[in-house]
């Protein structure tokens, strides 16, 4: 069976391992950068929703506050004329000032189309019949004054048109049904003889829940175009538009030409965004490949809400994270091309690695050891490194050494063999022609040894008495050693009193020195008391003689100053009296310090004399020592003679029998001898069968 390299094997499973291994890392890489791509396009698309939802907020407040201006106006100005209507009031306003309001505010806010106020019959005042196709009312009387301006910019009143009809006339139709403030829905108006796509914010005039009629601001609704294209998102791609209630289009970024037409125009999916524009909800929605974002529009108090709209296409939005998912994927691919690269390079060095380092040490081995089976114990194995390979070879140089080295011995004791066969060959032809000497030999051996044993039994007769005096000398140095021993001890005994004694003196005269510095530092305070005494006998006399000039009045003080005095006296007694004391003191002490002194001198000439005698003590004690032991040595020579004497008188004995014994077996003997000549033959046949062997090993390296 063919075998495969380990080489190979070795690269194969481990080049399995890396490719699993770069397989999940770079697969682990590709599913986190696509997941990260993804996550990345949906946060994109999110925070899209966010910023257009922003800033379609933005826009509709803008919006919201142009309406609510004209919103404000319409009820500041109905809250004005239901006053006239309040039970009391006594002077209410005439048309005639009322037209005066309208055209004020008209002429003040230059963006409003029309300022109109429109009444129901004979609600204002109660006089339409005075009042027919006069200005501001029409052939009915009624009280309906529309202020506006012309192609010139001149504000002129005409009666309203239309408000008795549905539809063209719902800015006064719908309010008065719902008694509700009203953002009417764009539509298109002939305002001085040209048609105006306008819108109306109506205010009902109420009081007492009883409709009396409307006061309403007509503003354009192109105004609003130019706010939707300023709008400039995602480099102009987003597009944004104004909606009415019920789906018209008011305004279109770029697109004028759409407005007053529906949203389907734009979206294609409108009746659902429709639904959400009516109930004024906030909407953000992916449809048709963009992000759309409807804001409502709530004006005033109305009820039927607008809305402001975004619509940004997909693409701009992803744009980014598409382009960072493409990347990402171009890095999978690069990262996956890499991981193979490398993964082939290392394959490539792990081939070369396990070559160098492995196989060709293997092979190297089998090498070896085949040569090793073959007989040949000269190779070695010549890489040293240090891992298993390694002491494998150490292992196997190590075996051969011991193998060579055995079978050098062999060779050697072989050689040896033989010519030790040789001469054994020759010595028992010796042996025998001599045997019949020894034989002679022997009978004459045997009586010399009888008298030799008679003299030793006398020598060790000798031997044990001299053991037994040696031993009597023993014991008595034995006791004179004890005896210096407990001399000795005395001595130190002696010495260490002395040198404690020595320093008790020491002490003493430490102590009683620091007494005579205590006793003079006494001295100098009596001094110092003897000094404090004289100054308060001298302020006691000043205390007499001012006590004496005062008179009466210093008499109690006088008292005080003689018994200070007194006290002073005292204390320069007491301060005599231990001065004198202490003189006693300091004298006792220098006599004492002195036979201290004398008694520290005897104590040291007492620990002189204790040391001489230790030392001659030691000495004497060493000597008695050094004579014990060699008396104790001569006492076990003589023993170990006395012992060997007998040993070797019972040797005598002994090899007296034996001699008779050995001339009986000097025939057995050479007998013996034949057969060793016969045993040496065969001897040297094995040596020769032994040397042929190792010389089949080839050991010449060792």
């Amino acid at each position: 069976m063919k075998q495969k390299s380990i080489q190979i094997k070795i690269t194969f499973w481990a080049g399995i391992c890396m490719v699993l291994s770069c397989g999940l890392i770079i697969a682990y890489s590709a599913v986190t950068m696509k997941i990260n791509a993804v996550q990345t396009r949906n946060k994109a698309i999110k925070d899209a929703k966010h910023f257009a939802g922003a800033v379609a907020g933005e826009y509709a407040n803008h919006i919201k506050t142009e309406l609510e201006v004209a919103i404000d106006a319409a009820r500041t100005l109905a809250q004005t004329l239901s006053v006239i209507k309040k039970d009391g009031e006594k002077e209410p306003l005439n048309p005639k000032q009322i037209n005066s309001i309208l055209k004020n505010v008209l002429e003040k806010n230059p963006d409003f189309l029309g300022f109109a106020t429109c009444w129901e019959k004979a609600a204002f005042d109660n006089l339409d019949h005075e009042y027919v196709n006069a200005a501001g009312h029409d052939q009915t009387g009624r009280f309906v004054p529309y202020w506006s301006r012309d192609q010139t910019g001149k504000i002129m009143v005409e009666p309203a048109q239309d408000y008795d009809k549905e539809g063209p006339g719902d800015y006064y139709q719908l309010p008065k049904k719902t008694k509700k403030e009203c953002i009417i829905e764009p539509y298109i108006y002939p305002v001085q003889g040209k048609l105006v796509l306008m819108t109306s914010l109506v205010v009902p005039i109420i009081e007492n829940d009883i409709f009396y009629g409307i006061t309403c601001v007509d503003i354009r609704l192109d105004s609003l175009q130019a706010i939707v294209d300023d709008i400039k998102l995602y480099n102009g791609m987003a597009q944004s538009s104004v909606i009415s209630h019920s789906g018209t289009l008011i305004a279109v970024k770029d697109r004028p030409e759409l407005a007053g037409k529906p949203m389907s125009n734009i979206h294609k999916n409108w009746q659902e965004d429709l639904e959400y524009i009516k109930k004024g909800e906030k909407i953000a929605e992916m449809d048709e490949g963009r992000i759309a974002v409807f804001i409502p529009l709530k004006v005033g108090r109305t009820v039927t809400p607008w809305s402001f709209n975004i619509n940004i296409p997909m693409e701009q939005v992803t744009d980014a994270a598409n382009q960072q998912m493409n990347h990402a994927f171009n890095q999978m691919w690069k990262m996956i091309g890499m991981g193979i690269t490398c993964l082939v390079i290392a394959l490539i060095i792990l081939w070369i690695i396990v070559k160098g380092m492995i196989t060709e040490k293997i092979k190297q081995t089998v090498k070896f050891a085949k040569a090793i089976a073959q007989g040949d114990m000269s190779g070695r194995m010549t890489f040293n490194t240090q891992d298993e390979i390694g002491e494998l070879g150490e292992a196997m140089n190590k075996s051969a050494r011991d193998l060579a080295d055995m079978l050098l011995q062999i060779k050697e004791n072989a050689e040896n063999l033989a010519g030790s066969s040789e001469e054994m060959s020759a010595v028992s032809t010796q042996l025998a022609s001599r045997s019949e000497e020894t034989s002679i030999g022997i009978d004459t051996v045997a009586s010399a040894v009888e008298q030799m044993s008679v003299n030793a039994q006398g020598v060790s007769s000798t031997a044990e008495q001299m053991s037994t005096i040696i031993n009597s000398i023993a014991s008595a140095i034995e006791e004179m050693s004890s005896s210096i021993g407990d001399i000795a001890k005395n001595a130190k005994q002696g010495s260490d009193i002395s040198q404690k004694a020595m320093e008790m003196s020491n002490s003493a005269t430490k102590t009683i020195n620091d007494l005579g510095q205590a006793a003079n530092e006494i001295g100098e305070v009596t001094e110092v008391i003897k000094q404090i005494a004289q100054q308060t006998n001298l302020l006691a006399l000043n205390a007499t003689i001012e006590a004496a000039s005062a008179g009466n009045a210093g008499k109690g003080f006088a008292v005080v100053a003689s018994e200070i005095k007194e006290l002073a006296n005292q204390s320069g007694q007491s301060a005599e009296d231990i001065a004198r004391r202490i003189k006693g003191v300091q004298s006792s002490t220098k006599e004492t310090t002195q036979a201290i002194g004398n008694i520290s001198g005897i104590i040291s000439e007492i620990d002189k004399s204790s040391n001489m005698i230790s030392q001659s003590v030691e000495q004497q004690t060493i000597t008695s020592n050094e004579i014990s032991a060699s008396v104790q040595q001569a006492n076990d020579g003589v023993r170990t003679i006395a012992s060997s004497i007998a040993e070797m008188a019972k040797g005598v004995n002994d090899i007296s029998e034996s001699a008779g014994i050995a001339s009986n077996n000097v025939t057995d003997i050479s007998s013996g001898i034949k057969q060793v000549e016969t045993s040496s033959g065969e001897l040297a046949n094995v040596a020769a069968q032994l040397q042929e062997m190792a010389d089949r090993f080839k050991v010449d390296a060792v």
